[in-house]
């Protein structure tokens, strides 16, 4: 059911960012699962980078937002947010889970056709 050139452009963006704000010898991990409960397939994204404090995770899938203002870190902070509307034109969610200073994991879920 899921447009596959979203797909691609969504992970690519959680990529982007993990490698973005990962050190060199950090670790970056992908993954996915179906959910039968949910009728859904879930995909994460987890890295050991600088993590996302909780105020800054309330606001991040919002346009023109970043972890990082300081401009040290290239982006314009649309990365998310454009991710966020992929994944909720194809009927899913996004959302993050993080400790600042010890990395983050960003999860969305698309249905399953049937």
């Amino acid at each position: 059911m899921a447009d596959k050139t979203r797909l691609h452009q969504i992970l690519i963006n959680l990529l982007s960012n993990a490698t973005k704000f990962t050190e060199k010898r950090g670790k970056i991990k992908v993954g996915a699962r179906v959910n039968i409960q949910e009728n859904t397939v879930e995909v994460w994204v987890k890295d050991n980078g600088i993590g996302i404090s909780k105020n800054m995770q309330k606001i991040i899938f919002d346009r023109f937002e970043q972890i990082d203002k300081s401009g040290f870190k290239s982006g314009v902070g649309l990365g998310l947010s454009i991710s966020k509307r992929l994944v909720e034109m194809q009927g899913g969610k996004i959302w993050v889970e993080s400790t600042k200073g010890k990395g983050s994991t960003f999860y969305f879920s698309v249905p399953i056709a049937g």
